[in-house]
């Protein structure tokens, strides 16, 4: 990343602390996938994906996060489709382990810290309740049972030994756009008439006690992150004060180092890809 004098911006590369995780800057990779060949791929996708991060990766990059969808459980009679409908997900692979190493090595070379992102998007074939976020959405979702909860939790509490025994240095969870533990946080989408919806706290249940099983995994050596949705600006979601209530609400529960927050939905205005005319922290 190429500094820029005088652009009011210096406090981005200053070292900064997360939990246990010190930065030598405030810039952060967000997960994203290449067009330049593919981490989980062929061993010559694989290089060629180490290749494309070796040339972002410099000393004013504090932190990459890495995508990282958990394998899912499939209902028997819902079609898989969708981008999280994988049974097998990215943690499960053969490859993982030897691939998250090799890219934490190449990016601790650099000075640079390296997280994963855990994902599930919702519809395929999971949902919170019948009541979904987008108009364009036409495909019956399966409503979690308890049973589904506690059967992704757990794989989230493996999904993060994995990050853990590969030596990363963080766990970001993803709770926007369209996630499944999004569902749940929204009253737009969550419609639960169990202990999992109507109130603030119920609505987050799902989403704290999944950290709580992840933090049980990592302990305090591993930092530990939220990607929350602050405002959904759709209707009848939440606002930015809901966005902050629930901000709050996980923060109290001492289980996380950091909330990275963004706004908008996958379909919706705003969306949360910006054009590129937006100024720098708008």
């Amino acid at each position: 990343m190429t500094r820029v004098e005088g652009a009011g911006l210096d406090v981005l590369f200053e070292p900064v602390q997360l939990g246990p995780m010190h930065l030598q800057s405030r810039v952060m990779s967000p997960p994203h996938f290449s067009a330049i060949g593919n981490l989980w791929g062929t061993d010559k996708d694989a290089e060629k994906t180490l290749a494309y991060w070796d040339r972002r990766m410099d000393e004013s990059l504090g932190l990459i996060v890495m995508t990282g969808r958990i394998a899912q459980h499939m209902i028997p009679g819902f079609e898989p489709t969708g981008m999280s409908a994988d049974p097998i997900g990215f943690f499960r692979l053969p490859v993982w382990m030897e691939r998250a190493r090799a890219f934490r090595a190449a990016a601790h070379a650099r000075g640079v810290k390296l997280a994963c992102q855990v994902t599930l998007v919702a519809n395929h074939p999971f949902t919170a309740s019948r009541r979904l976020s987008s108009p364009v959405f036409n495909n019956p979702p399966h409503v979690m049972t308890r049973d589904d909860i506690a059967r992704t939790i757990a794989e989230y509490r493996w999904s993060a030994r994995q990050a853990r025994e590969a030596g990363l240095d963080g766990i970001e969870v993803h709770a926007n756009h369209d996630d499944i533990l999004q569902y749940f946080l929204s009253p737009m989408t969550n419609e639960r008439d169990d202990e999992y919806g109507g109130t603030l706290e119920n609505r987050c249940r799902f989403l704290v006690e999944m950290l709580r099983a992840m933090r049980e995994e990592v302990g305090a050596e591993m930092a530990v992150g939220v990607r929350l949705n602050m405002a959904e600006y759709a209707p009848e979601g939440y606002d930015l004060e809901g966005g902050k209530a629930i901000s709050r609400h996980i923060q109290d529960t001492g289980l996380v180092d950091f909330i990275h927050a963004v706004i908008g939905t996958p379909w919706g205005n705003p969306s949360y890809v910006q054009p590129h005319f937006f100024a720098p922290g708008a």
